[in-house]
């Protein structure tokens, strides 16, 4: 099997096992990635003056965490994949 036809097979697989259309699998990726950014901008500003956004960057990654694990209970709950 060719190198595409294995990655385009490989990713089908995945957004099955995760119950997922491509678009709600890349709108969540996007909202991992910009979550992350907006939290080293605010981590950056933290380093340099730590007494601002002290809890900023901390109560954004903690959202975010909560979020991938309800996900995955939800995705789980679905299919049995882990």
């Amino acid at each position: 099997m060719p190198f595409k036809d294995a990655v385009v097979q490989k990713s089908k697989d995945h957004l099955q096992a995760v119950n997922e259309t491509y678009w709600e699998h890349m709108k969540f990726a996007l909202y991992v990635v910009w979550t992350l950014l907006c939290s080293a901008v605010l981590l950056t500003i933290h380093l340099i003056v730590p007494a601002w956004c002290e809890f900023s960057a901390s109560n954004r990654i903690c959202k975010l965490a909560d979020d991938m694990r309800a996900r995955r209970a939800k995705n789980c709950g679905a299919n049995g994949h882990s």
